[in-house]
Parts: C-alpha cells; sequence; structure tokens
C-alpha cells in the first residue's frame, strides 16, 4: 500500500530551513558535541534537541522519543510537554549512544492492514536524489501466551473433566518497517523486522524475522544495472537486503558508486 502527499515537498523544506539553519548547526557542529555529554542529572536519558510543531512555533531543548508507545516528550525549564505525531511537524536531536543526529518528521500513512490513513513518526535514515529512505517503529504489543491442558478422563467418577488453560507467560513484540519515499513523497514498504521477547514460566527468550516486503522496489528506483552491481557487492559481503543493518551498508556503497 502507497501514500503520498501533495504538502511533502513543502513540509520537508520548511523543516530543513527552520531546524538545520546555519545557526542551529552551529550549536550542533563537531566541536561543540562534547557539550551534549554534559547533560543535568534529572535529563539522563533525554537528548538535547528540537521540535517544530505544526502552527510554526520551534521549540528546543530536552526530547525523549520513545518508539515504544509513540510519544514525543520535551522539557524545558518548568515547559513540559508531550506530542503526538498529529501536533508535530518534524523534530531532531543529538543521540548520545550512536554520537549522530537523528531527524523526523511527520507523514500520513495509510496502514495496508486496516486501511485507516493517519500521521506517524517516520525517521530519514539516507537521503539520495531519487528517493529517501525512511523507517518507522511501532508501538509495543504485549499479549498473554496461555498453555492448554487437555480433557482427562476420570476413571473413578466415569465423566471426563474439562480442560483448562493456564497463562505460561507474557509476549512484547514491536514491528519497525524500512520504507522508500520518492520526490512525490509516495511512501512504499521495503522490509520489515519483527522483534519478540517471551517472558516464559520457566525461561525467557527472544527472536527476530526480517522479511522483504517488495523485492523489486530497490531496483525501480536505483536502475537495473546499478541493482545488480550493489547486489553483487552484497553476495560479496554475505549481506542480507532483508536485514536493515545490511542493507545500510549496500546503501553507503551505492551512495559510493554515484558520487
Amino acid at each position: 500500500m502507497k501514500t503520498s502527499s501533495s504538502s511533502i515537498v513543502y513540509m520537508l523544506s520548511v523543516l530543513l530551513i527552520a531546524l538545520l539553519s546555519v545557526s542551529h548547526m552551529d550549536a550542533y557542529s563537531q566541536s561543540d558535541e562534547k557539550e551534549h555529554k554534559n547533560v543535568p542529572a534529572e535529563y539522563i536519558g533525554w537528548s538535547e534537541g528540537s521540535i517544530l510543531l505544526n502552527e510554526g512555533t520551534e521549540l528546543k531543548g530536552f526530547l525523549n522519543y520513545n518508539d515504544k508507545t509513540g510519544l514525543l516528550s520535551f522539557e524545558q525549564g518548568s515547559d513540559s510537554q508531550s506530542f503526538r505525531p498529529r501536533d508535530v511537524v518534524g523534530f531532531e536531536f543529538y543521540d548520545e549512544q550512536t554520537s549522530k543526529q537523528r531527524v523526523f518528521y511527520t507523514f500520513s500513512y495509510e496502514d495496508p492492514q486496516d486501511d485507516i490513513k493517519q500521521p506517524l513518526f517516520f525517521e530519514v535514515v539516507r537521503e539520495f536524489e531519487r528517493f529517501s529512505v525512511l523507517t518507522k517503529s511501532d508501538p509495543l504489543n504485549v499479549r498473554q501466551r496461555t498453555l492448554s491442558t487437555p480433557a482427562t478422563y476420570n476413571n473413578f467418577t466415569g465423566m471426563y473433566s474439562s480442560g483448562s488453560s493456564v497463562a505460561s507467560g507474557i509476549e512484547v513484540s514491536q514491528i519497525e518497517t524500512v520504507y522508500i519515499m520518492d520526490k512525490k513523497g509516495c511512501i512504499s514498504p521495503f522490509t520489515q523486522i519483527v522483534s519478540k521477547e517471551i517472558d516464559g514460566v520457566f525461561f525467557d527468550r527472544r527472536k527476530s524475522k526480517n522479511k522483504l516486503l517488495d523485492k523489486d522496489l530497490l531496483e525501480q528506483y536505483i536502475g537495473k544495472e546499478m541493482y545488480e552491481k550493489v547486489m553483487a557487492y552484497a553476495r560479496k559481503n554475505s549481506f542480507k537486503i532483508q536485514n536493515k543493518g545490511d542493507l545500510f551498508k549496500i546503501l553507503d556503497y551505492y551512495a559510493e558508486m554515484t558520487k
């Protein structure tokens, strides 16, 4: 399923002008990156950044984006607010763990599973001349796992007892999807990562599954000849295109090839 927005280009331009201005870039230059480490104790786990609201207001302070709930929190002094995608054009912050600036935009997207169109946060992870690569993490899904016991026959009464269900643990799962967006704002899902953590009665376990959603999508944007070259590079290095980390390495190779 694909979605588009006629205001995508305008939104991108506004956000880039507002958030990536010269003064803002200076604030996040390499010479100042060390300052980000001096985060007040009450903001441990938060990041310095800025938010551009729909009405054009820019907020600068400490941000905490929780992709498990889809909630963006902001604090600066006595100003404390929380935002959903419908309130925000975009936001960015400096990620201490990756030592990178992370940029998010709000786009309207129609979920192919329920055909409901709604604004969602997307992170821009790669940008090229013809397309951009986005990622989106869905909120956590938590469910109780049960174990059913079969009916049993009682020799003394000559009757069957009904089976029962007992809790066998809790399963927590989250879906992350990688998308490709063209210059017109058309967003198409490319690959999906489903992560599960099962808290069992006797033991815990984690598992992750990668699924390629549209095997022809990347070739449509980079062309057959270039696609064959990058896939040859992937095979040489044992990279799997449905794996997010490997996909980004393949895309970085593509960027080098097209310089």
